[in-house]
């Protein structure tokens, strides 16, 4: 009945809406001193529960080096990137995908000489979270010199510009500081994440939690930080049976005739690749950009080898357009077989263990994987030879002991 009641008063007061009242100054008044009072309640009530978060910062952005709590980088990977990227301190940075997530930044600093350098991978980046990455590290670092981990897939025709678009936060990622007000009052990330507040308070003698930055977002360590062995040695474990399946495929064809296509398939789509160059690389011409192809397995490569033609021509036409920026040197560890046809290096048919990115640092710090416009046809080619003609008997035998 209340709101009949009001509906009632609403229409009559409307019927002398016309007719100013006689105190219409003391009115005014009246209205000012009810939005200052407004004002002052939301402003009580924002900016304690603003203060609140950036206490309890769930996902480390104001506090990437070390603070009380563990961050769920599963959820909150971009929020805590975005951090390190504007809050920490660093003269470096190792950018990728999760083929980079394994380096060591101590390995950055005692094989190429690098100062103070951290590490900003993700799985899975497109183009565009690459670029927001640099961008932040330019901008909001100062950093001078900057690893790429640049997969070739991020340039496919078939790839959307961004990973997780739905929830990456690019108020984050921007030069307009005022946006970080959307990370202290997003109520989804407090409710995600009460269960780091319970189990703050029911660990009150807990140590301030600091981030291994050598060794984060690595995926060959456990909780100890030893180093587990290659899945593929336990066919019948998770990414093992992956690894085993693919392996069996690949032996049961092994001496046939590999299938080839003369399709002029064009994976790439080089007008996104083209703008990346010119709006990171170009447009940077004081950062000395370090671009390596990640190196995948053989196994992923069998997958794809009636295509190896137009793979190598478009590995080919990046490397020629990377080369001719004055800032870029490019490496090429995957036209190596010692890495990518060793199984052993690999936890599945994608993925390296931290002995693949230590071996990929050996070889940019003596310049064997240095590509220069010379060079490029015979990178191509050795590895063409190497997919075409690896033999995996050996592996199988050894997978057929180890049951």
């Amino acid at each position: 009945m209340k709101i009949f009641s009001y509906l009632a008063r609403f229409a009559a007061s409307a019927e002398h809406a016309e007719k100013p009242p006689s105190n219409c100054g003391a009115f005014q008044k009246a209205g000012a001193a009810w939005v200052i009072r407004f004002v002052l309640l939301v402003t009580g009530l924002v900016a304690p529960y603003a203060g609140f978060m950036y206490w309890f910062d769930p996902f480390n952005y104001y506090h990437p080096e070390s603070h009380w709590h563990n961050p769920n980088l599963e959820k909150g990977v971009y929020h805590y990137l975005a951090g390190c990227l504007q809050h920490a301190g660093y003269s470096e940075v190792i950018i990728g995908s999760s083929m980079s997530e394994n380096f060591r930044v101590s390995s950055f600093k005692s094989k190429l000489g690098w100062g103070n350098p951290i590490k900003c991978t993700s799985r899975g980046p497109r183009v565009g979270n690459i670029a927001a990455y640099i961008r932040s590290a330019i901008r909001d670092g100062n950093a001078k010199k900057i690893f790429i981990g640049l997969d070739q897939p991020i340039f496919y025709r078939d790839k959307g510009m961004y990973r997780d678009e739905d929830i990456f936060p690019f108020y984050l990622y921007d030069s307009n500081p005022f946006n970080d007000i959307r990370y202290l009052l997003n109520f989804n990330l407090l409710k995600d994440n009460l269960w780091m507040l319970q189990w703050y308070f029911k660990n009150p003698a807990a140590q301030i939690y600091v981030l291994d930055r050598d060794r984060i977002f690595s995926t060959d360590l456990d909780a100890t930080q030893k180093v587990h062995w290659p899945y593929w040695e336990k066919p019948d474990n998770g990414p093992g049976a992956e690894m085993a399946k693919s392996l069996r495929v690949v032996g049961s064809r092994y001496g046939t005739e590999s299938k080839k296509t003369n399709e002029p398939v064009d994976f790439i789509d080089w007008e996104r690749f083209e703008t990346f160059v010119k709006e990171i690389f170009e447009a940077n011409p004081n950062v000395e950009f370090y671009v390596s192809t990640p190196c995948y397995p053989v196994l992923n490569w069998k997958g794809f080898q009636s295509y190896l033609d137009q793979i190598t021509k478009g590995r080919a036409m990046i490397f020629q357009r990377l080369l001719r920026c004055k800032n870029v040197k490019v490496y090429d560890p995957q036209s190596d077989p010692k890495i990518f046809c060793n199984l052993a290096y690999y936890w599945d048919t994608v993925h390296p263990s931290s002995r693949v990115n230590e071996l990929i640092l050996d070889g940019i710090a003596s310049g064997e994987y240095l590509v220069t416009p010379s060079n490029i046809d015979a990178l191509n080619e050795r590895m063409k030879s190497a997919v075409l003609n690896f033999d995996p008997r050996p592996w199988i035998e050894g997978l057929d002991k180890a049951k």
